[in-house]
């Protein structure tokens, strides 16, 4: 019966995943993989409630209250017409900080899978530039790795498992930032950021699935 069970499900996740690349630039297609994912208030949402931004320093910022993990709060920023937080530099840092709850941990834009040497940020799909890190030995366990800024340590930056639940400050540069139009074009920010949005739905499934098999096999 376990045996069963195990395939059974593996037979959902490879029709659900081929489903999601088959289209994977379709606009009913990317709204039901990603869309339909995410909550508010422990509600699923069709429509992420709007708000203004605050202006801190030289741009526009939204901190959260709910707390996801790292995949779930770049989409939930870029539902609400802006990005996960990407720091430039120290000034930027100082600003932010400044305004944050010192009980609460707050994701960037930084990752890194697969225990590669170096970490991405998700608004430049390049290596990170600046990185403030905390005094501690940065862990290298974790396959996904996310970069958190760490109440404990005055918000340094400090790399935890990217499915932990944190807050999240989402950016924009103006108050009330327009809607982000859905792009087929396979070049430019907006296009990979869709792929990056639908590779961690797919890592969200995978990482479901990898928790429910440990569960049955301790039975």
């Amino acid at each position: 019966m376990r045996n069963f069970l195990i395939i059974f499900l593996l037979g959902i996740t490879w029709q659900n995943a081929n489903l999601c690349w088959l289209d994977k630039y379709s606009p009913e297609m990317y709204e039901y993989r990603v869309s339909g994912k995410l909550y508010w208030d422990n509600n699923r949402v069709e429509e992420i409630p709007r708000y203004s931004y605050e202006q801190i320093g030289s741009k526009y910022y939204y901190i959260s209250e709910d707390k996801l993990y790292w995949g779930k709060a770049l989409i939930m920023c870029r539902k609400r017409n802006g990005n996960l937080i990407h720091l430039k530099n120290d000034e930027e840092w100082k600003a932010v900080t400044e305004k944050l709850n010192t009980s609460r941990s707050y994701w960037v834009d930084y990752y890194n899978i697969d225990y590669l040497e170096v970490f991405t940020s998700a608004l430049t799909g390049e290596e990170a530039q600046f990185l403030k890190w905390t005094n501690e030995t940065q862990s290298t366990y974790y396959r996904r790795r996310c970069v958190e800024l760490q109440s404990e340590q005055n918000f340094l930056m400090h790399v935890v498992d990217c499915f932990e639940q944190k807050h999240y400050i989402c950016e924009a540069d103006e108050a009330h930032p327009p809607k982000i139009e859905f792009s087929t074009k396979p070049e430019g920010l907006e296009y990979r950021l869709r792929l990056l949005e639908l590779n961690w739905i797919k890592t969200e499934d995978n990482h479901s699935l990898n928790e429910m098999l440990n569960r049955i096999g301790g039975l």
